[in-house]
């Protein structure tokens, strides 16, 4: 491995130029400076904002568009007013709550009185909270349950926002906070959780389908197996945590040695995963970097 130029791979990479959703061809480099300027966004407002802002990532990470957005996190949050610990009594309430059409219809019935001005302003957006055909990632209950759970575990109220952060931060090295509490919430694995934490902290890299694409078809894992007797994967299974922090490990070596942050490797291999026509990679093939 060492005689492989990882850094000329890299900013090979990051120069290709790529086609977007609209048609647009720039280089990838430029598509990762876009999501620097949302990055700077996440950072401003309250510490209740920059949580709901955390919320809205784990839910809507690789569903593409759909209605949810800031407010519709912040209504979740004043519907269900049940602070609670325990995940599974959590889980359970939420489907029972939420399942009945009945139960869902009384539920709106109540809301439609309601005096607050988010939720006045906002009823169209409420009522498809309570439609079966909602555009959440998993569907309306489990996602209900998602955002109170996160809200149990960080207690944005007092501040706790800013300390999770923190300690994601300072524990980013540790087997990838490998112990944080929202790792205990259904529909929350590794890879949505990182890939929320991207959107706050250089600290973190994701693992999806395009990243593990780019390191698997460009032959990165099999050399970094060759160089390091290590055992990933060739065809990782990302649901699967073991394989999911051995292709971590590769690349957070990977970021030491070419001296670029664990995000920023993410949303350049994200990016050219997603957006480069040849699914092969051929030309960026890892063979093609060596000294010999």
């Amino acid at each position: 491995m060492s005689e492989i130029d990882l850094l000329k791979w890299f900013k090979d990479i990051a120069s290709t130029e790529c086609k977007g959703l609209e048609e647009t061809m720039k280089p990838v480099e430029s598509w990762v400076g876009d999501d620097r300027k949302d990055w700077e966004r996440l950072k401003e407002g309250s510490n209740d904002e920059r949580f709901i802002r955390f919320v809205l990532e784990l839910l809507r990470r690789g569903q593409g568009n759909t209605y949810i957005d800031e407010d519709t996190i912040a209504i979740e949050l004043k519907i269900h007013d049940i602070p609670s610990v325990d995940h599974n009594e959590l889980y359970n309430e939420f489907r029972d709550k939420l399942m009945g059409v009945k139960k869902r219809e009384d539920i709106f019935r109540k809301l439609e009185q309601s005096k607050n001005s988010l939720i006045k302003n906002n009823l169209v957006k409420i009522r498809k909270l309570f439609d079966y055909t909602v555009g959440y990632r998993w569907g309306s209950w489990q996602a209900t349950y998602v955002i109170i759970g996160a809200r149990s575990i960080i207690k944005p109220e007092n501040d706790g926002f800013d300390k999770y952060i923190k300690t994601a931060k300072e524990k980013s090295e540790d087997n990838n906070f490998h112990d944080d509490k929202l790792l205990q919430l259904k529909y929350v694995g590794l890879k949505v959780r990182d890939l929320a934490l991207t959107q706050f902290l250089d600290e973190y890299i994701a693992i999806d389908e395009n990243v593990k694409n780019v390191v698997m078809k460009t032959g990165l894992i099999q050399c970094y197996n060759q160089r390091f007797s290590e055992t990933v994967p060739e065809d990782p299974k990302l649901s699967d945590k073991k394989q999911y922090l051995s292709v971590w490990k590769m690349l957070r070596w990977i970021c030491t040695i070419i001296n670029v942050a664990p995000r920023e490797l993410d949303r350049v291999l994200w990016h050219f995963g997603g957006k480069y026509e040849d699914k092969n990679f051929v030309k960026f093939n890892i063979k093609n970097y060596s000294s010999r």
